[in-house]
């Protein structure tokens, strides 16, 4: 295996860590979930990683990952589209799926489906949902 190829597979590999799983049944804020998955992929998708990984519960280390998701891979293009929502009840994680489209330097188009984990974080009296 090449070292671009390689390159390509731990970049894959950071994805995966970024885009985790939250767990529960239907019921939470259908808006505030979605709209917190698809500003994070608009984030992402435009570029914008600090305000991507701002959206996080880690914000350094979620930088950090897409910076190396970034530099890996080299997408010229990116394209994420939120999907449903699923496993949301009462505040308890969630999930969202979404689906990728990337065209990477040298190497032509890759697409991918998957899925975000997310959390409803408290701070006084405010409530939002952020990636985990």
């Amino acid at each position: 295996m090449g070292a671009r190829r390689r390159s390509v597979a731990g970049a894959a590999a950071v994805a995966l860590v970024i885009t985790g799983c939250g767990s529960g049944k239907s019921g939470a804020s259908h808006d505030a979930v979605t709209t917190a998955a698809a500003t994070f992929l608009h984030d992402w998708s435009t570029g914008d990683l600090a305000a991507a990984a701002a959206a996080t519960t880690d914000p350094g280390a979620a930088k950090a990952a897409l910076q190396d998701f970034q530099s890996r891979i080299e997408p010229t293009t990116r394209t994420l589209t939120v999907g449903s929502e699923s496993a949301c009840k009462g505040g308890q994680p969630c999930t969202v799926a979404f689906d990728a489209d990337l065209q990477l330097r040298g190497l032509g188009q890759w697409r991918y489906g998957g899925s975000l984990g997310l959390i409803q974080q408290s701070t006084g009296n405010t409530k939002r949902w952020i990636v985990q």
